[in-house]
């Protein structure tokens, strides 16, 4: 498909929707879309296979026309997604104040009601296969329900959600679009039928019903903010295999022609030279036996050659390795063929590609947790508006827990070169050593043990009695850890 160059952002000359141009702005933006939710609806069937070899056609030998799909898209979308949020999402306090942590904790709770794991599963899918994912968050009616959690987390497919943009400077979100086909009777030719929609228009104070190009319905939004909220991958809004297409159209290409060589080679042309075949002996009588009886021609000697030419499978490996390295490097992909088993640790980290997955990885977390923010205020509009809780933006943290099992070693001695250290604050020693998800709770319940296990100089010194007595136990840093009972 030609084109492929990410989504486009929607930009219209207004400063405000309102029910006076309404229609208007999304007549210019579903233009737009349009041609996005192409391009969307391309690269969703080719993740899931339908990819462009399989409508090639041959000019010669059309009776031999292999078509091999080598889904190398599927392979790079599924590792992208299960890098990123295979381990999931949560929320952490930026406080140690325990309203804040008391509300961190219910929050993650309604996002555990919601099956946030799976939502950003899908969420992420949609961001690596079309360059945009899109959410959003609506209050619950049921009254029963909204007793359980007072919101609910919808994934949107991104050809049937859009937002729209004004073009000033800041590019601010002016609506949240989402819409749905019906068939309509057509409106020139009695007994046709069209296809029309009908669009829900969401902005920060009014929710409008665009049906067939007429508005329908209007009401107030409640919530005070935009309930639809955006997901770009990355600036430019490109799926995570798009830069590669054409490599992987070319790897599919490869291994189609191999598979025609062979067949060819098997079913090579046989050639009479100097003969004549019995009476009744046609190719297809010759096919059918597999084998021949010939008669020579005068003092001619009979013979039979077969024309072949074999595909050099040598060189067509390495052709479609050096493809299939291009588009490791290109998506940031590891490599699972090195040949090299001597290296270990961090060499294998830097040689084999991790590395560069880990830095695509961060610059996804970092697009994540910007939308993720825009998200979470209308959580909490719903939330602090639903409940008693009064939670803000700043007291919650969105922490990605991938990869923080690794180097535990490394990250283990950090901690207690730090924490031995009297001019590091153990907090920050909590923090800066990468090895729990949540330091602050880590720091709290660290603190609670050791000052459950350990005593004072002066306690200890106090409980023995006697002033000239050391306390038993081993000293660290003005505390006795006192021996285990034998």
């Amino acid at each position: 498909m030609e084109g492929l160059y990410g989504r486009k952002q929607i930009f219209v000359n207004q400063r405000e929707i309102t029910r006076d141009n309404v229609v208007d702005v999304i007549a210019a933006a579903s233009t737009v879309h349009d041609e996005n939710a192409t391009q969307i609806t391309y690269l969703y069937n080719f993740y899931r296979g339908q990819q462009d070899i399989l409508g090639r056609k041959k000019v010669y030998h059309d009776e031999i026309n292999n078509k091999v799909v080598e889904n190398r898209a599927n392979e790079i979308v599924t590792f992208k997604v299960g890098y990123l949020v295979g381990e999931e999402v949560q929320y952490i306090s930026a406080s140690n104040e325990k309203n804040v942590n008391a509300n961190v904790i219910r929050l993650n709770d309604f996002m555990e009601y919601n099956s946030r794991a799976t939502t950003d599963v899908e969420l992420i899918e949609w961001c690596m296969i079309a360059g945009v994912g899109y959410e959003m968050v609506l209050p619950v009616a049921d009254a029963a329900e909204r007793a359980e959690c007072p919101f609910e987390l919808v994934v949107l497919d991104p050809r049937e959600a859009f937002v729209i943009r004004s073009n000033d400077v800041a590019h601010k979100v002016l609506c949240g679009v989402t819409f749905a086909e019906y068939t309509a009777p057509d409106s020139v030719v009695v007994g046709k039928t069209r296809t029309a929609r009908i669009y829900r228009v969401y902005t920060p104070t009014r929710v409008f019903t665009v049906d067939d190009g007429k508005v329908t319905a209007e009401e107030p939004n409640l919530i005070g903010r935009i309930p639809l909220v955006e997901y770009p991958a990355n600036s430019a809004r490109l799926g995570v295999f798009e830069p590669v297409v054409s490599l992987l159209n070319s790897i599919n290409t490869i291994d189609s022609n191999r598979l025609d060589g062979i067949e060819q080679f098997i079913q090579s042309l046989l050639v009479l030279v100097n003969a004549e075949l019995d009476d009744g002996e046609n190719a297809q009588s010759i096919r059918e036996k597999g084998m021949i009886i010939l008669k020579s021609l005068g003092e001619n000697r009979a013979d039979v050659k077969i024309i072949a030419e074999e595909l050099n499978q040598q060189q067509t490996q390495t052709l479609k390795d050096d493809l299939y390295n291009a588009v490791l490097t290109i998506c940031s992909m590891p490599s699972r063929n090195s040949n090299d088993s001597g290296s270990n640790g961090i060499a294998i980290v830097y040689r084999d590609g991790w590395s560069a997955a880990e830095t695509a990885a961060k610059a996804s977390e970092a697009m994540y947790k910007k939308s993720d923010r825009e998200l979470r205020k209308v959580m909490f509009s719903i939330i602090n508006g639903a409940t008693d809780m009064d939670i803000k933006l700043s007291d919650v943290v969105c922490k990605f827990t991938r990869r923080s099992y690794e180097n535990i070693e490394t990250k283990s001695q950090t901690l207690i070169s730090m924490l031995n250290n009297d001019k590091i604050d153990p907090r920050y020693a909590y923090t800066a050593c990468g090895l729990f998800v949540d330091p602050e709770e880590a720091y709290t319940a660290g603190m609670e043990y050791y000052n459950s296990t350990h005593k004072t100089a002066e306690d200890a010194a106090s409980e023995e009695g006697d002033a000239g007595t050391q306390p038993t136990g081993e000293y660290i840093r003005g505390y006795y850890r006192q021996p285990a009972d034998e």
